[in-house]
């Protein structure tokens, strides 16, 4: 504390050890070790040595986030085109991908085909209308073909994203965000999402042309040369081997940029909803250096990649090169043994000018393909959550209907013999409390920071489900009644206060259940009766101290 102006600061940030080397700790380890020399010190020293060599190992309280291995199962795959829901669009986006190279080929045999009549026999008309029309045909189903596409992606992001706010937003239960970070649950519902909403439509679409036009491109090769198909086989094996050896290592990387990227998110959320006790502790430096730390590791992850695919770009635009090389000697050795005949030149023309789009499409293919295995990587991370997470009880049960609109009638309490803990290797909260409150009583629950007030409380909403024992209300256990039951006939004031943004009226009836009569006498009993009840607040910026209450 500043002697001067009384203000609380910061003076020291470190770990023990660090501390320690600095010197700062120095008087504080001499005032304990001349303390210990009653013999009342000595033994709680005993005591708490004795107790840290029982609890020696640490319980982690967020659990690691999961990281999948290996490529991504086919189940996924289908699992994906299952949330669409629509087979025939499905056929229709394959068809169109298939169509859409079909009538770009065409054209250029149509082209060829004009190259080689040299005397126009047929007429200039007939090749410049055969020309615009396959043109306009392959400029037709190329649009198909992203309309689609982007459509069947629309519709299964649009699953996917429901799924995941219903398991996640509205069923999951709060042991769920007590083990996962902040940062984590933004991913999910940021980058990943995105990835899943933008990114893999437009992958698979890249990846399916590029695949078509690839293979469309071998095969038009080798028809018009067809000494290319001698070739064709040791070009698929180096091929393949460098796919191999290039697609897990990108497949990691970019998986290791999305576990580093929620640090980030993390950093950022922290820094944000603390930024008053950073300011106020002068620890601005300390969350500087936090933050530039995450963003680093983020990076060098990213800088990898990238290097990555340099390498792999490279060597395939060697490879696609020496076929352009092959495919104009194979060229000109047919057309020399066909006696420089206009149909053997415009088939030369054909395979050099399929050859030309070979050299980008080696490495473009892979990369879409890659591309596409990585947004999928989001996905899997998607339905993990989806899966994975732990929901809530049931909201309604058939006893419901049993209990009345006006149940509890008295409000007995009962606590017997409850047992709780928070998740199953993390250490009890609560051991075989028996409690009995009767109707009317105003009762308190005093204890230190850590003993389990709330948590009572979370166990009577339910928030939180017992290990052992029961909590009944008016003799009605309270598993046997519908959460959104139980939570309309408990009141909570929380320990923090918060607004949603809209309405006075809405923050008080966020349902809608009562009139507003009944609102207005619900704030005048809060002393809020001077707020209008359209008065509109934006929350969080909305602040209750500045003159507003």
């Amino acid at each position: 504390m500043d002697s001067d102006n009384k203000e609380l600061f910061v003076s020291n940030v470190g770990s023990y050890h660090e501390l320690v080397e600095r010197g700062v700790l120095e008087a504080a380890q001499a005032d304990m070790h001349s303390s210990t020399n009653s013999p009342s010190n000595v033994a709680i020293s005993d005591e708490v040595l004795q107790d840290d060599t029982s609890n020696s190992s640490v319980v982690q309280v967020t659990i690691k986030e999961e990281r999948a291995i290996g490529a991504v199962p086919a189940s996924l795959y289908k699992r994906y085109l299952a949330c669409a829901n629509s087979r025939l669009l499905l056929y229709l986006s394959l068809a169109s991908v298939v169509a859409a190279y079909a009538a770009d080929v065409a054209q250029q045999w149509f082209v060829g085909l004009w190259t080689a009549d040299t005397l126009i026999r047929r007429g200039l008309p007939f090749y410049l209308t055969g020309v615009g029309v396959l043109g306009s045909t392959a400029a037709i189903l190329t649009f198909t073909r992203a309309l689609l596409i982007n459509t069947f992606g629309r519709r299964a992001s649009r699953a996917v994203h429901g799924d995941m706010c219903q398991s996640v937003l509205v069923r999951a239960a709060t042991r769920y965000f007590d083990a996962n970070p902040l940062g984590r649950v933004l991913q999910r519902f940021g980058k990943d999402l995105e990835q899943i909403d933008n990114a893999l439509p437009g992958s698979i679409r890249a990846a399916l042309a590029s695949s078509c036009t690839l293979a469309g491109a071998m095969l038009t090769i080798t028809l018009a040369s067809p000494s290319f198909f001698f070739l064709l086989v040791p070009l698929l094996i180096i091929y393949i081997r460098a796919i191999q050896y290039y697609r897990p290592v990108a497949r990691d990387l970019k998986r290791l940029e999305a576990l580093a990227r929620s640090p980030v998110y993390a950093e950022q959320a922290n820094a944000a909803e603390g930024v008053a006790t950073i300011r106020q502790l002068r620890v601005g430096d300390n969350m500087t250096n936090r933050c530039f730390k995450a963003i680093d590791g983020n990076t060098s992850v990213t800088f990898s990649l990238s290097m990555v695919d340099r390498w792999f770009s490279f060597r395939m635009e060697l490879l696609g090169n020496f076929i352009v090389f092959t495919t104009a000697a194979f060229g000109i050795v047919t057309a020399a043994s066909m006696g420089s005949s206009p149909w053997a030149t415009a088939r030369a023309a054909v395979s050099l000018t399929q050859a030309l789009s070979v050299v980008g499409l080696l490495n473009w293919t892979v990369r879409t393909i890659t591309d596409t295995e990585t947004s999928f990587n989001s996905f899997q991370r998607v339905m993990y959550t989806t899966d994975a997470t732990e929901s809530e009880a049931a909201r309604e049960l058939p006893g419901d209907s049993e209990l009345g609109k006006h149940w509890p009638e008295h409000g007995q309490l009962t606590f017997s013999g409850v047992h709780l803990r928070y998740r199953e290797d993390l250490p009890s909260v609560l051991n075989g409390v028996d409690l009995t409150l009767q109707p009317g009583h105003k009762v308190a629950v005093v204890g230190r920071t850590g003993s389990g007030k709330s948590t009572l409380l979370r166990i009577l909403l339910r928030i939180v489900e017992m290990n052992a024992g029961c909590v009944s209300i008016d003799g009605v256990d309270i598993r046997n009644v519908g959460l959104s039951q139980l939570r309309s006939a408990v009141t909570v004031i929380p320990q923090e206060n918060f607004l949603l943004t809209g309405s006075v009226r809405r923050n008080v009836d966020p349902q809608g259940r009562y009139s507003d009569e009944q609102v207005s006498v619900a704030l005048q009993a809060a002393s809020l009766g001077h707020w209008p009840l359209d008065q509109h607040i934006s929350a969080p910026e909305y602040l209750l101290g500045r003159g507003n209450c």
